[in-house]
């Protein structure tokens, strides 16, 4: 505590009690009746951190200081305590941050991952997700959905892409699809090439709206007659193929037979009564490579329209030296 001139009047030290201290930054501050803080350097060169008030009715002045190192130590000492007490607990705590985090993100990761693999609807492999939350489970949902009618879409564009549109019967590029596979999987299958006898005539007379009717009956006839594995394809204008998997040649010819006769005998509306001349091989017991086996079919059809057609020609097996 000082007195209005700048001497001690307290001190916890008895023999400075009396002392002159005017020197003192902070006795300066309270001469000029202020109040504050301050880092400082006390009379006796020590580093100090002091806080002092001005007493306004008496003119004291009181100063509270503590050596700046004494401070620093317990303040130091308290810091290493806090950190010591609060850093487990903030690491645990991170931990459970992360660990929750990944549970959250690893479903949302999945499907991000099964989204990449969406190339084509009809062959992604769509898992089930384990999804513990609502949100990720909607959008599991949503995708899951998504992905089968994208698959769904793509399928019927396809088959469409494959299909005859007059007769819903496979085109070249289906026929040539099922071959492909057929030929991969070593299936063997027997071939009935067909055709309309003087179909021309009927466009010639009727108009080609008859001829379209005509053409659709047909392809109706021909899935009468025919098994569900069956594949029948429109290869062009008036002219048809029927493969027929795991049938001999000689069953072909009685289904190729049924077929002729079941046309000769129903009346196509304005067009009246047509007749159809077939031609049957076998791949690969008529020949083992196969666009000679359709060529074969093919060679049997005009055989049997050189005939006199509506009948049925097939080609003979290899081992009997067929042209």
């Amino acid at each position: 505590m000082l007195s209005p001139n700048g001497k001690l009047i307290y001190h916890h030290d008895d023999h400075r009690i009396g002392q002159d201290v005017t020197k003192n930054e902070v006795v300066e501050s309270l001469l000029s009746k202020t109040s504050g803080s301050a880092q400082i350097v006390n009379t006796q060169g020590v580093a100090m951190l002091a806080g002092y008030a001005s007493v306004a009715t008496s003119g004291w002045g009181v100063v509270a200081q503590r050596p700046l190192e004494v401070t620093m130590s317990q303040l130091s000492n308290t810091m290493r305590h806090v950190l010591k007490t609060t850093i487990p607990f903030t690491v645990f705590l991170l931990i459970c941050v992360l660990g929750l985090g990944t549970l959250i993100a690893k479903p949302l990761w999945r499907l991000a991952k099964l989204s990449e693999q969406v190339e084509d609807g009809r062959n992604i492999d769509f898992p089930h997700v384990s999804t513990w939350y609502y949100e990720a489970a909607w959008l599991y949902q949503a995708m899951h959905s998504s992905v089968k009618n994208l698959g769904a879409q793509i399928q019927r564009f396809d088959d469409e892409r494959k299909q005859d549109q007059l007769t819903h019967l496979f085109n070249r590029r289906g026929m040539e699809k099922w071959l492909e596979t057929a030929y991969e999987q070593q299936t063997p299958f027997s071939i009935i090439a067909l055709d309309i006898d003087h179909f021309k005539h009927v466009n010639d007379t009727y108009g080609h709206d008859v001829g379209d009717v005509v053409i659709r009956k047909l392809a109706e006839l021909m899935r009468t007659n025919a098994r569900e594995q069956d594949h029948l394809c429109r290869s062009g204008g008036e002219e048809f193929l029927m493969f027929l998997p795991h049938v001999d040649i000689d069953k072909a010819d009685r289904i190729a037979e049924r077929l002729r006769a079941c046309t000769a005998e129903t009346e196509f509306g304005e067009a009246g009564h047509i007749t159809i001349s077939l031609g049957i091989s076998h791949w690969p017991l008529c020949s083992e490579d196969l666009h000679h086996a359709l060529k074969l079919a093919d060679r049997s059809l005009y055989q049997a329209k050189a005939n006199g057609r509506n009948r049925v020609e097939h080609a003979v097996l290899a081992n009997h030296n067929v042209a």
